[in-house]
């Protein structure tokens, strides 16, 4: 995957074409869920506004699965992402936004609220799969 990855981001503006190489590496750390990698691939200065966008969820993600291990890490990196949706909220498409504040309400409810959630009260979220699997856990299960 990362050959591909590595072959196909010179079909990218070259502009960003580093840039492809770093956030494709970490979108396949993702989903090889090697979470702990995801933060060395996205920490790039020249990004696109989508590259952004998906590092900015992929560091959540990356800060959420280490948040028992480094709560303050966690911390910042929700008021980051908060800020980062509130200061671009005007040139994110409505549907993008809400993807990405539900993938943060349903993460934050995660910890904060007892019993089972749905993912019903969630919807539309970035990261589908992976949200689904985090509620099947917090849920003990399907």
């Amino acid at each position: 995957m990362l050959a591909f990855v590595k072959k196909w981001s010179k079909e990218v503006d070259p502009r960003y074409s580093q840039s492809a190489i770093k956030i494709g590496t970490a979108q396949v750390y993702f989903y090889k869920e090697k979470y702990h990698n995801i933060k060395n691939n996205t920490n790039v200065t020249d990004l696109s506004p989508n590259q952004r966008y998906l590092a900015q969820g992929l560091d959540l993600i990356a800060a959420f699965e280490n948040r028992k291990k480094d709560e303050t890490a966690y911390k910042r990196q929700v008021h980051n992402f908060n800020n980062y949706l509130r200061y671009n909220k005007d040139k994110m498409s409505a549907e993008a936004l809400s993807k990405y504040r539900n993938m943060y309400r349903l993460m934050r409810d995660i910890d904060a609220k007892p019993g089972k959630l749905s993912m019903e009260d969630y919807n539309p979220v970035f990261y589908r799969k992976y949200c689904k699997r985090c509620l099947e856990n917090k849920n003990g299960g399907l």
